[in-house]
């Protein structure tokens, strides 16, 4: 039985060769040809500081952020950028009821949470941010409450 050759081809050009058949047998297995990105978080428009703890949790608050959310959102409607939420020196929660999303994104900085109620039913959400966003040289130290 013949044995298969391979040419001889140094380090970096074996590596690349194999990388760029791997990435070809994935694409002719698949047929996905598009080009992947890293995702990444829209231009900020309005910033807003947390003005609540996640202590609240268990007795929240009688009043919450729905309007001051909504209102960040009605502003930047539209627009294709973000309201961003993030944690004040004392504060790391947003408490709110239904909200409207028109065109603009909601993100939850790292440190941050967002509760949800729809007051009506039992039903509670909450979503906490992981990351820090990063927008280049956006400034976070411009947030407005």
């Amino acid at each position: 039985m013949p044995s298969l050759r391979l040419p001889k081809l140094p380090g970096t050009a074996a590596a690349a060769a194999l990388l760029s058949s791997t990435l070809f047998a994935q694409m002719l297995a698949t047929g996905d040809q598009r080009q992947v990105r890293e995702p990444h978080y829209a231009q900020p428009c309005i910033f807003l500081r947390a003005q609540f703890s996640t202590a609240q949790r268990s007795s929240p608050p009688a009043t919450d952020d729905s309007a001051r959310l909504q209102d960040g959102l009605t502003r930047c409607a539209g627009s294709g950028r973000s309201v961003v939420l993030l944690p004040s020196s004392a504060a790391n929660a947003f408490y709110s009821g239904t909200l409207t999303v028109n065109g603009e994104a909601l993100v939850v900085a790292g440190g941050v949470t967002l509760f949800g109620n729809n007051y009506g039913s039992s039903q509670f959400i909450y979503v906490t941010g992981n990351t820090r966003p990063s927008w280049g040289r956006a400034r976070l130290t411009g947030a407005t409450t």
